[in-house]
């Protein structure tokens, strides 16, 4: 058993099988007024079981974070494993990432909430509608904060690159809170 938690370990044949436990477990056991977080590591031949509980662990702790799921597996994370295992310093260099760090304190001092409305623009890949409605706005309000966005960090969402470039520094920058959280909870 951890703080945040219990570890529990189960052999599965394959990746899917193990998904599918992981899956039929949270639902049985699963609490409404609880977030009950699972991650699932991959399967392996070679019984490397320290290896399979930190990518289920960091699976936990990533989908946590985003997918709103109950159930995060490791082979699933893609592009945000690598920004989970990036240096600090790597990450303190790049120009997209000072931008998102710069709106979130923009947000903390105008208790606005522009950064939470650039990452859903960004998840909903553009869709105003679908974005607006994720953080329950009008479409007009969300033109209209992206319109601050755009001004407050002299970018131009309908740039490609600029688009990409902040929609990996917003997951990356949800990321080190996770982290932070992770090693605050740690250190109790």
């Amino acid at each position: 058993m951890r703080e945040q938690g219990i570890a529990l370990i189960i052999e599965s044949k394959s990746n899917a099988t193990g998904q599918a436990l992981a899956q039929r477990m949270v639902a049985e056991i699963g609490n409404r007024s609880q977030t009950l977080r699972t991650g699932v590591g991959q399967t392996t031949n070679d019984k490397s079981l320290r290896r399979v509980y930190d990518e289920a662990l960091e699976a936990a702790m990533i989908g946590g974070q985003f997918s709103g799921m109950p159930v995060t597996c490791f082979w699933e994370l893609g592009l945000l494993d690598w920004l989970y295992r990036l240096p600090a310093d790597v990450l303190a260099a790049n120009p997209y990432l000072a931008k998102i760090e710069a709106l979130a304190e923009h947000d903390r001092k105008n208790n606005s909430d522009l950064a939470r409305t650039l990452a859903a623009y960004l998840d909903y890949n553009g869709a105003l509608a679908e974005a607006a409605s994720a953080l329950s706005v009008h479409r007009n309000t969300m033109l209209y904060r992206l319109g601050r966005i755009e001004s407050i960090l002299g970018v131009d969402l309908r740039n490609v690159s600029q688009r990409l470039n902040l929609h990996v520094a917003v997951k990356a920058y949800y990321l080190r809170a996770t982290q932070t959280t992770k090693l605050s909870s740690a250190s109790l």
